[in-house]
């Protein structure tokens, strides 16, 4: 996650801590949130202007802390339970934007060449075992398949768990069809070479 906090000089000593209640602000200057503990470590990337410094950080999100509008998971299964009968790309147009999904061509568009892909990467400090945090994938407008790297809750649509990542098929109820799309996957992703 990247965040712009209050310029200081302090920021750029070693072994210095963000403190409890220090404010969170986005690049646009809008407050996003506060620190709600004193063992938050920072990294300063670079001095981005006089009075912002764009900084990682790391350190534990507790569930209070974090809004749930912010969590693409908990948006994306709302936007699927309320549309179920109408998931095409309109629908998804605005959470594609939002959270910044990107269009992407891999082996499984050569497989399936009417499908079109919009990944979220995971950030590139976060390690996971899955490929994508989330692969959205469209034959022509109607979603047909995500690809989610956590579980989600509830939905009405079969969701199976693979090696590596969880397939949300939403295309269709043939187990056949759903199967293929699977197996195809696991060969290009999860099968060593």
């Amino acid at each position: 996650m990247v965040i712009y906090l209050p310029s200081t000089k302090a920021f750029y000593k070693p072994n210095v801590k963000l403190r409890k209640g220090d404010s969170l602000i986005d690049s646009a200057g809008k407050k996003i949130g506060y620190v709600v503990s004193d063992s938050i470590d920072i990294m300063p990337l670079y001095d981005k202007s006089k009075n912002l410094y764009q900084m990682r950080f790391a350190g534990y999100i507790t569930a209070n802390d974090v809004r749930p509008v912010t969590i693409p998971e908990n948006i994306l299964q709302q936007i699927i339970n309320s549309n179920s009968k109408n998931l095409n790309y309109n629908t998804f147009k605005k959470f594609i934007n939002d959270f910044g999904l990107r269009d992407y061509k891999d082996e499984m568009d050569k497989r399936y060449p009417q499908n079109k892909s919009y990944v979220l990467w995971y950030n590139s400090y976060v390690t996971s075992n899955s490929v994508f945090r989330l692969q959205l994938i469209f034959d022509k407008e109607k979603l047909v398949a995500i690809f989610h790297s956590q579980k989600l809750i509830k939905t009405t649509f079969k969701d199976l768990q693979l090696k590596k990542t969880y397939l949300l098929w939403t295309k269709n109820s043939n187990d056949k069809e759903l199967a293929t799309f699977a197996k195809t996957y696991r060969k290009i992703y999860e099968v060593p070479n």
